[in-house]
């Protein structure tokens, strides 16, 4: 028995030192994708034991968002723009429900049941992906630990529930792995993805301007051609679905102005954030808290020179909290440099704390998501 720890431990440490190389092998790469196979089957098995003991069916998750995405598979997107309830479904981007679509196509399976598979196979394809995110800007993180964080978040709720949140941690992590690579078209192809998943994903574009900076002025004329066409195709997820709309319901930033539906205006963040920790209700206390912890994990960010990230996370938290606090805790608990952070604090064994800890807190939220409480929304 001892023997077969040691000999665990000392693969699970070759493995994490093979991840760390800048070019790690087909092999490794193999084993981390059974490794987050693992972890991912873990959480599903955790969520399977929730959904039992609350006698509840997978298809009973999809509520909410997940209700926009699955009208806009089965009617599109509406024609007109107002501030009435029927032009909500702008609000919410093209990706997920043409994946959905397409899956549902194939295999044959209700809207409901589509949305929630693909919001699962990027939620295993996220943990892989951040696990790689992890090695290349912090190496000293272990994977396990790494995998843990997105596995056993306490937000999993949203990613097995038919919302965006897997689809955008997952184009992020790959959009930041190929940017410290200085794969620029590669960063610039997933940006696409990541832009039409949800509007803040263009703030991608502005990390990837600090990233290429200096190398743009010292650059050869072509290759600054090169770099601006990558820069380019972070925002044109955005662009083409504000073609779309344009000429679908004739306002092409129809996505913002559905926002007034859901009376969202913008208003000053910080204001927000004070009215959070005045409020009495203890949802609003919570995510001015969790705003100011991420906040917090940017500025240790910057402190890390890591500028790109912090800048990403800061205009991932901003944009929304000037819209009010709803939703803010999904916001920002899929944000790969906040996990980021959260995944360098606990590093060094404390991988099974993440889970003990999220067992009580998952069951918490899915109890109150399914007898219908709005405010984890």
């Amino acid at each position: 028995m001892i023997r077969f720890k040691h000999w665990r431990m000392t693969c699970l440490v070759e493995l994490d030192h093979e991840l760390s190389a800048d070019d790690c092998s087909a092999k490794a790469n193999i084993k981390l994708a059974l490794a987050a196979l693992v972890l991912f089957a873990l959480q599903q098995l955790l969520e399977f034991c929730v959904l039992s003991s609350i006698q509840t069916t997978y298809l009973e998750m999809c509520r909410w968002d997940c209700d926009w995405y699955s009208s806009i598979i089965d009617r599109g997107y509406d024609r007109y723009s107002s501030d009435t309830i029927e032009s909500k479904n702008f609000a919410f981007f093209p990706l997920l429900p043409i994946i959905a679509a397409a899956l549902q196509w194939l295999i044959g399976v209700s809207t409901k049941a589509a949305l929630i598979i693909v919001g699962k196979i990027f939620f295993l394809l996220a943990i892989f992906a951040f696990m790689k995110f992890c090695k290349k800007y912090f190496p000293e993180i272990y994977f396990i630990t790494a995998g843990a964080v997105v596995a056993f978040n306490p937000y999993a709720i949203y990613p097995n529930s038919g919302y965006t949140e897997s689809l955008f941690l997952f184009f992020t992590c790959v959009s930041f792995y190929f940017m410290k690579q200085r794969k620029n078209f590669s960063c610039g192809a997933c940006g696409i993805f990541l832009s039409a998943t949800r509007l803040v994903g263009v703030v991608m574009a502005v990390s990837y301007a600090i990233s290429n900076f200096k190398d743009f002025f010292k650059a050869a004329p072509w290759q600054k051609v090169k770099i601006a066409l990558a820069g380019l195709m972070l925002v044109s997820g955005l662009a083409l679905f504000m073609t779309y709309l344009h000429f679908h319901s004739g306002d092409a930033f129809a996505f913002f102005h559905a926002g007034k539906a859901w009376d969202r205006e913008v208003s000053n963040p910080f204001a927000n954030l004070i009215d959070g920790f005045n409020s009495e209700l203890p949802f609003y206390q919570m995510a001015s808290v969790v705003s100011v912890g991420a906040i917090l994990c940017c500025v240790y960010l910057l402190a890390k020179k890591h500028f790109q990230l912090a800048a990403f996370s800061l205009f991932c938290t901003f944009i929304p909290l000037s819209t009010g606090l709803w939703s803010m805790p999904r916001y920002i608990w899929f944000q790969a440099p906040i996990l980021l952070v959260i995944a360098k604090m606990i590093n060094g064994g404390s991988a099974g704390l993440v889970f003990f800890i999220s067992i009580p807190v998952m069951y918490f939220l899915y109890c109150v998501w399914l007898s219908g409480y709005h405010f984890i929304v």
